[in-house]
């Protein structure tokens, strides 16, 4: 490559980092967030779902029977053994592809939302490190028919053990009060196949 191709080839790469970075700043300065995220399980991240729950925290759903939510808290169980450890770590220039790695898990919108936040963390030159840790899990909502099953869970997520740092080594210290928030997720179950995540936001008082 001559020299004048490898200058405008930085220039554009250049340019696309500084398109990320601008809107990145934009997002803060509208949603008044004045530090970056620990993670896309802080309440701090506006959350893209399909099928998003009730913004509010109902308590636990009393009516749903006994072994439908037994199957449910399991599934949500697995579902997040499988996917929070997956994307904890994220390292300098990760090119994990998270969409693929976790496709049989949850729905692309949801997957998508995890992988903006690796390439916002990559763009701005952050890593994380560390372990989420799920306090507790409940079923709010369970609904069954013939072509399948779909529930609504909240789990107490924990992100004390999550440490995020600057380009420079230096740690980014997480906003807000509590590094533990109720994320509201969506389940779904089609017939004869496993339980995956399609959605998920917080409550209006995400403290748990």
């Amino acid at each position: 490559m001559n020299a004048r191709r490898r200058d405008w080839a930085v220039a554009g790469v250049l340019v696309v980092i500084a398109a990320i970075a601008a809107a990145m700043v934009l997002m803060y300065a509208v949603s008044g967030v004045s530090s970056p995220p620990q993670s896309a399980f802080d309440d701090s991240i506006p959350a893209a779902t399909q099928s998003p729950p009730p913004a509010d925290q109902p308590p636990a759903n009393k009516s749903v029977p006994e072994d439908d939510r037994r199957e449910v808290e399991k599934a949500s169980d697995d579902l997040l053994e499988s996917v929070l450890p997956t994307i904890a770590d994220i390292g300098a220039d990760d090119n994990t592809n998270i969409v693929s790695k976790l496709s049989g898990l949850a729905s692309q919108a949801f997957l998508s939302e995890l992988e903006a936040e690796r390439l916002e963390f990559n763009a701005e030159g952050w890593t994380r490190e560390g372990a989420y840790k799920v306090d507790a899990v409940e079923v709010l909502d369970f609904s069954d028919a013939e072509n399948g099953a779909s529930a609504t869970v909240r789990a107490c997520i924990d992100t004390s053990g999550l440490t995020v740092r600057r380009t420079d080594g230096t740690v980014i210290e997480p906003g807000g009060s509590s590094t533990r928030a109720w994320n509201l997720f969506v389940l779904e179950q089609s017939k004869n196949s496993a339980w995956r995540i399609v959605g998920r936001t917080f409550s209006d008082d995400p403290a748990c």
